[in-house]
């Protein structure tokens, strides 16, 4: 193997069996990464003992020889990283359950809420500390190291980073991935002849060029999208490429929370699914997810063992020389959109080799584009700056500036929200938060 013995020395909150199980199997599916180590790291015991059990049981299945170890503590496992990779979520269910319950108490309806609104601000604020932490010590531990971002708000916690640490850091995400997939679907094509150049901010970028042995595509999509059956399996991001001009990376569902006037008819929107996990839905998720993982820790012969199209193990291939690869990103804007602020989060085309990630200049979006993204960056801006000084203030402010609270709730009435989901997650956010 060209790199044999490599270590990925922390997943860390390797509880978030989602994104874990798809690394694990990507390590595994390739056959150069075997005799490599795997490394889980996640305060959760019971979660925790799920994975490495899982984790055990496909390595079993293929015959591996790849290590899987696991730890409660992240100190025990970063001296000396490579890369460290973190899927984290404080609080896990009843934290976002408490996000999503107490905003709709207020009028505002969330479909996922976890990239702005109440959701997005009050996770970044349980999950960000915490990262603030992991990188803080990887520049004691392993300050070469690259932090390869999977844990949302990805916008908000990137920022933060940016703004207190050099630990070189890249926001990863799926959404280009899934989105270029769903367009090959809905143009009928194959998703390798698909080339497409996309960039703006994370959940919120835009497919800039779509083309097909260089020609545009965007015509076909067009006409695909004035299919009626075609349209409503995606109406939110349709509508947006009518609007706007372009087609964006997240779902419907999702998108219609970064343009609010998509909520507006509620009873529309819990027909086409778009209404967020409430309560037991919440919970019955999760269980499924690791109820799968036990029944396959057990026997994992029924379990589909392929290379996923998450980017994380590309970067590391290209960054060890095994070849260039080109990734979407979130990364400081510096120089990169000309017409989003300096030194935002936004989401841009990387090359990546073996001397690092080189993010592509865009220049600005187009004017509809990069304003869109602006109503997002406020929010994201304000967080942090109320994360990192510890202050309620820009709190209140990212609120009273996101885009669907402030369609539906009074100032007043936004800062009892946010007191109230404050005291609903104290012990989960820094005590600078609450004054004595």
């Amino acid at each position: 193997a060209p790199f044999p013995g490599w270590t990925l020395p922390g997943v860390i909150g390797a509880g978030s069996a989602q994104f874990s199980t798809r690394f694990v199997a990507d390590i595994l599916a390739d056959p150069d990464l075997d005799g490599s180590t795997i490394t889980l790291v996640d305060p959760a015991a019971d979660h925790l003992e799920t994975l490495r059990a899982f984790c055990e049981s496909l390595v079993r299945q293929r015959g591996s020889k790849v290590a899987i170890e696991a730890h409660a503590d992240r100190g025990d496992v970063l001296d000396g990283a490579d890369y460290v990779l973190t899927t984290i979520h404080v609080g896990s269910d009843d934290a976002w359950q408490a996000d999503i319950e107490i905003a709709r108490k207020y009028g505002v309806d969330q479909s996922v809420g976890d990239t702005i609104g109440p959701g997005g601000v009050f996770r970044g604020l349980r999950n960000a500390p915490v990262l603030l932490d992991i990188v803080a010590e990887m520049e004691q531990r392993c300050p070469s190291a690259v932090l390869l971002q999977y844990t949302n708000p990805m916008s908000i916690i990137c920022r933060a980073i940016g703004r207190r640490s050099p630990v070189v850091t890249l926001g990863l995400c799926h959404s280009v991935q899934n989105t270029t997939r769903e367009l090959a679907g809905y143009l009928d094509l194959p998703i390798d002849e698909l080339d497409s150049w996309v960039a703006g901010i994370n959940h919120v970028a835009w497919f800039l060029e779509l083309r097909r042995d260089g020609g545009d595509l965007y015509p076909r999509l067009r006409e695909a999208a004035a299919d009626p059956a075609i349209h409503d399996l995606d109406p939110v991001r349709f509508d947006v490429l009518r609007w706007f001009g372009y087609f964006v990376t997240e779902s419907s569902k999702h998108m219609s929370e970064y343009a609010p006037f998509f909520r507006k008819d509620i009873a529309r929107l819990q027909r086409e699914g778009f209404y967020p996990f409430l309560g037991d839905e919440i919970r019955a998720r999760s269980r499924r997810v690791f109820e799968r993982l036990e029944r396959h820790s057990r026997d994992a012969s029924g379990f589909e063992l392929a290379s996923s199209d998450e980017f994380a193990l590309q970067i590391v291939s290209a960054l060890e020389g095994r070849g260039d690869c080109r990734i979407n990103a979130n990364v400081p804007n510096r120089d990169l959109i000309t017409n989003l602020p300096a030194g935002s989060c936004v989401e841009v085309p990387c090359q990546v080799d073996a001397l690092g990630a080189h993010p592509h200049h865009i220049g600005p979006l187009p004017a509809q584009l990069a304003a869109l993204n602006r109503t997002n960056v406020n929010v994201h801006e304000l967080a942090v700056e109320g994360l990192l000084s510890g202050s309620r203030e820009p709190i209140y402010q990212a609120l009273m500036l996101d885009p669907l609270t402030a369609a539906v709730v009074d100032p007043d009435d936004i800062i009892a929200m946010a007191d109230q989901l404050f005291a609903a997650h104290q012990g989960r956010i820094p005590a600078a938060f609450y004054p004595s």
